[in-house]
């Protein structure tokens, strides 16, 4: 939740120091526009935006299913796809959101999801010819480097990414560093 402090209200909202949240700097202005105030100008706020945690969900939808509220049945969505379908720990089943504001570009109509816990897996289902993508793990990188077909396949992507590691320093092994 802190993410979203930089929204006015946020942070007293979620700490509980105000329980109305008409101090919230978050407003729906439309059935497609969401306002926000801020705390202070930042040109990264898209970015915060754009996350998951930041996405709108309506108060009912959560209120009337509860736990449930996630699941294809009841879920709301406002994004390119809907939940169609969501085997647990199995796979999950996406299709074109017809009332999407820009449904006109987007072009793939179903997105099937299958569910992978251990990355070996995936790979072995990708040279199966049963994925259309996975990540490579870092064990078998160097074999399909090797390999004559694999080897065009492979994409080595660099990720843009910050890691933060917040740490609690209150154990005493700390004071002897």
């Amino acid at each position: 939740a802190y993410v979203l402090y930089i929204i006015k209200g946020a942070k007293e909202v979620n700490t509980g120091e105000i329980t109305d949240l008409s101090h919230i700097g978050v407003k729906a202005v439309d059935d497609y526009t969401i306002q926000f105030a801020l705390n202070h100008p930042a040109g990264y706020f898209p970015s915060i935006a754009g996350m998951w945690v930041a996405r709108p969900v309506p108060r009912w939808a959560i209120e009337k299913y509860g736990d449930k509220w996630t699941e294809p049945e009841n879920i709301v969505t406002n994004g390119s796809y809907l939940l169609k379908e969501w085997k647990h720990e199995d796979e999950v089943v996406m299709v074109k959101n017809p009332d999407y504001y820009d449904a006109d570009k987007v072009d793939i109509d179903v997105v099937h999801s299958v569910i992978i816990v251990e990355n070996s897996t995936g790979m072995a289902m990708y040279e199966a010819g049963e994925l259309d993508s996975t990540p490579c793990p870092t064990e078998d990188v160097d074999r399909v480097k090797a390999d004559p077909v694999l080897s065009k396949e492979y994409v080595n992507m660099p990720d843009v990414v910050t890691y933060i590691m917040d740490l609690t320093i209150l154990s005493h092994l700390w004071t002897t560093l």
